[in-house]
């Protein structure tokens, strides 16, 4: 029970660092004080160092700030001698000194941009690749796959197994989706964890993928229509950002969700 606390104030301490309004002083109090953890005790004395570790990563894993021009091209260690940041054009390498996000090619990444027409399972199939190389772990030690998408319309079967094939991951290996709307790829790794804690699978693979440039609109043309003008279905607001019961769209039910779930 303390373990799964410890965990959960952890995770909380990680999204309020994350929320820019959020001080680092109240961070500490808000998070030990959600928890009725009783003062001077050692229990609170090792929470606190634990938030304070956390604290102290997420400081170190900080990406650099955003060049607006460029879109979302970030600066590398150069700084303002970075040839990104002189001129270079969006889509060639970065030839600055190695930095946090040198050599990588720099895209404009933006709705209907530079990835627009490569499905969300072609985007993770790369990343799939990349992470196991720097596991340093072989593509047949996976023994599951789980990704998390909301927007699957016109993907294709199963977008996860088409990510790991594509990947190199074996035939053998099996590979589902999720689906749980915003927290989709959440969900694909406590689900992964939960495989690995039963001993069901060793070694998972879970997050979450999407592109939303390349969602569809649809026809509902099943049966065919006789008379009238036809209308397109946006199936980014269908099945992804329009409440399903109230009608209206999602990041209006963000509000009364944080009036009535917001422990602080």
């Amino acid at each position: 029970m303390e373990s799964s606390r410890l965990c959960l104030l952890t995770l909380l301490s990680a999204a309020l660092f994350l929320n820019s309004n959020c001080q680092e002083s109240d961070l500490q109090a808000r998070s030990v004080d959600h928890y009725s953890i009783k003062e001077d005790s050692s229990q609170e004395k090792e929470l606190i160092e634990a938030l304070q570790e956390v604290l102290e990563k997420l400081k170190s894993k900080r990406m650099p700030t955003y060049e607006k021009k460029f879109g979302m091209v970030p600066m590398c260690d150069a700084g303002e001698q970075c040839a990104v940041r002189k001129g270079a054009r969006i889509g060639r390498l970065c030839d600055c000194p190695r930095g946090t996000f040198c050599n990588s090619f720099l895209l404009k990444c933006s709705f209907n941009g530079s990835l627009s027409s490569l499905a969300a399972h072609s985007l993770a199939s790369v990343v799939i690749k990349e992470i196991l190389k720097r596991a340093n772990i072989k593509p047949e030690d996976v023994s599951e796959v789980i990704l998390g998408q909301v927007l699957t319309a016109g993907q294709g079967q199963n977008p996860a197994r088409q990510a790991s094939v594509t990947a190199g991951i074996p035939y053998l290996v099996p590979a589902w989706s999720c689906q749980m709307i915003c927290g989709s790829g959440l969900k694909a790794v406590c689900l992964a964890t939960q495989a690995i804690i039963t001993g069901s699978s060793s070694i998972v693979v879970a997050g979450g993928m999407e592109n939303m440039s390349k969602t569809p609109h649809v026809a509902l043309m099943r049966t065919g229509i006789k008379m009238g003008d036809l209308s397109l279905q946006d199936s980014i607001l269908c099945d992804g950002l329009m409440d399903a019961f109230h009608h209206y769209h999602m990041g209006i039910t963000a509000w009364p969700i944080h009036l009535t779930c917001t422990p602080f």
